[in-house]
């Protein structure tokens, strides 16, 4: 079953501490798409770096020219690798602190309505009879 976003798994696909160093067999047949989300994030990671390929392939004649091209691409997607990692754990700490509030909401929501509302009425009612016994009492007294 793919999940809404395919980008879900970023984060852990750039995690290269914790990601085995293996070989993965995609098969596109057809033009169709992988059902895996790990690899339909790496169909889309190795086809957007195709795009760049191709573009400096096209714009440069020289074989040396490419290649260093072809290198400070390489270099400066590299260079943002340590950035876009702090932004995605800036983001996941962010997430993580909503979910704590939604819960605690949640839970504040949940304690107002099974114990407080109800324990409200019941005092209200209370007063009432109060009320309405003071009320009787004055009106028996009066002259």
């Amino acid at each position: 079953m793919r999940a809404e976003d395919p980008l879900a798994g970023f984060e852990r696909d750039l995690n290269y501490w914790e990601v085995p160093d293996e070989s993965v067999e995609i098969a596109v047949e057809d033009g169709s798409l992988p059902d895996d989300d790990r690899q339909l994030r790496f169909v889309l990671y190795a086809g957007l770096f195709d795009l760049l390929v191709e573009a400096l392939w096209d714009a440069c004649q020289d074989d040396q020219e490419r290649d260093r091209r072809l290198a400070r691409v390489l270099g400066k997607f590299q260079s943002v690798e340590p950035t876009l990692r702090f932004w995605l754990f800036h983001n996941s700490r962010k997430a993580e602190g909503l979910e704590l509030v939604t819960r605690m909401r949640g839970k504040d929501i949940a304690l107002h309505q099974e114990w407080l509302v109800p324990r409200l009425k019941r005092d209200i009612g209370v007063y009432r009879d109060r009320i309405g016994a003071l009320t009787a009492a004055l009106e028996g007294s009066a002259p």
